[in-house]
């Protein structure tokens, strides 16, 4: 379990101390590890999950509280409660599921992330176990996809000698500019320069796609609002400008009488019933050179099976957010003839819609606001410094190794205390107490490094 190790400004919105809770206290047949190997100011962004390097799970889900929502998005659902018993609001997030070859290389982008953050090499699955497991992928999840070609696109940046991967961006670009009918995209955040021109060029073309483009009404906290919100009003008032033919719609996902409203955390673009995106990346600027990213993209290239199921996809979306069920979207489609505003007219205006979002930004405001501190296209350069003088023992993501030094501190700043008021019974009665805690965190921090061994299965690849 690889974990990345986050910024102090994001703990109101993260557990506290993960390391302490997982490796302090963790089976020996697990392995958890925080990860701080990223330039200064960036994040590891990739949500994977790989089982047996059969089965994989990619896309924008966090293994964290306040995450479990349903499809119907219910504004008074009493199951949606975090651990703590309190309730939440409506949650929409999207995830691929993926086996056979793709799995495998799922597999190795986690373990090159392992290794880096300091972990031992971790064996494939068939390296030490030649017996054929069971197929992992969940009986109750039926595949929407038979055989396919897919994309694994990464955002990588530039640290530690590695060059920069760019992938990510490089994709939506190309997509965006071959897309012919139609563009959906659906995400968290609309802040990146890269993707606000590639969209600017669309829309000033003379015939191109009409582009609907979905983010939540508001970001979340004051943080986000105070600097993704005020890019996304910046990017909103731009692609309008080039908006020259009516060919773009900005919309959030409304719920039954606005009474709550719906995190949209999801990382969506289907295009043209031909291309399907689902992944880790927002379209911000961090995203595409700063954080890790990962996504996947599937493509139909004439395959009429591809298409079907990127259709099928596309209506049980669209379904879900205009509160229709997905032979609707199918047929306005149809009726149409495929073109997503008329469908999008013809299916909205309920009580649950994608309505117009209003983001406007004062010229003013447009005029003063800064450069895009929090959200950096790449690495500072200013601060390569920092990474390079940064002490070991404070970057390294395994903190294990602090807690018998800060153990053998308070034993030191205790005995020194107690020696100037002359105690000198509790004295050694509290050093010992002390250096038996830190000689008791050095023993269980080597029992966990030598008896942790990853478990390991070989897994036939899956047709």
């Amino acid at each position: 379990m690889l974990d990345w190790d986050f910024s102090f400004l994001l703990i109101p919105t993260r557990e506290l101390v993960p390391w302490l809770r997982l490796d302090q206290g963790a089976a020996r047949r697990m392995m958890f590890r925080l990860d701080s190997r990223h330039p200064v100011g960036g994040c590891h962004h990739q949500k994977l999950v790989v089982i047996d390097d059969a089965l994989a799970f990619v896309g924008g889900i966090d293994l964290a509280a306040n995450r479990w929502d349903t499809p119907e998005h219910r504004v008074d659902d009493a199951r949606r409660r975090n651990p703590w018993g309190r309730s939440y609001a409506p949650y929409h997030d999207v995830q691929l599921a993926v086996d056979g070859e793709a799995a495998g290389c799922l597999g190795e982008i986690a373990r090159e992330r392992w290794h880096r953050a300091g972990g031992d090499q971790p064996p494939r699955a068939n390296e030490e176990d030649p017996a054929v497991t069971p197929d992992p992928w969940p009986p109750n999840l039926p595949a929407d996809l038979g055989p396919a070609r897919l994309a694994i696109a990464r955002t990588e940046p530039a640290y530690d000698g590695r060059p920069p991967v760019r992938e990510i961006e490089r994709l939506y670009v190309d997509s965006i500019a071959a897309a012919r009918r139609y563009i959906y995209l659906e995400h968290q955040y609309l802040s990146s320069r890269a993707i606000g021109e590639a969209i600017c060029a669309s829309l000033a073309a003379r015939r191109g796609p009409e582009i609907a483009i979905v983010t939540p009404l508001l970001c979340a906290g004051w943080i986000e609002e105070g600097t993704v919100g005020l890019l996304r009003r910046r990017l909103a008032a731009r692609l309008r400008a080039a908006d020259r033919h009516g060919r773009l719609r900005l919309c959030y996902a409304r719920l039954p009488g606005d009474r709550a409203r719906l995190h949209l955390h999801s990382k969506v673009m289907i295009a043209d019933d031909r291309v399907v995106r689902i992944g880790s990346a927002n379209l911000s600027n961090r995203s595409m050179g700063l954080d890790t990213e990962c996504d996947v993209q599937i493509e139909a290239a004439g395959d009429p099976a591809v298409a079907a199921a990127i259709r099928a996809f596309r209506d049980r979306l669209l379904g879900e957010h205009l509160g229709v069920a997905p032979w609707q979207v199918a047929h306005a489609m149809h009726v149409t003839n495929g073109a997503l505003f008329a469908a999008l007219d013809r299916l909205g205006g309920g009580e649950r819609t994608l309505a117009p979002l209003a983001v406007e930004l004062p010229r003013w405001l447009d005029w003063v606001m800064p450069p895009a501190l929090g959200d950096p296209e790449r690495p500072f350069e200013s601060l390569r410094l920092v990474e390079a003088w940064s002490p070991d023992l404070l970057r390294d993501p395994h903190r294990r190794r602090l807690v018998p030094l800060l153990a053998a501190a308070g034993v030191g700043l205790a005995a020194s205390w107690l020696v100037r008021r002359r105690r000198g019974a509790l004295t050694a009665l509290v050093g010992a107490a002390l250096s038996w805690l830190a000689l008791r965190e050095l023993r269980r921090g080597a029992n966990l490094q030598s008896d942790c061994k990853p478990c390991s299965s070989r897994v036939e690849a899956l047709a």
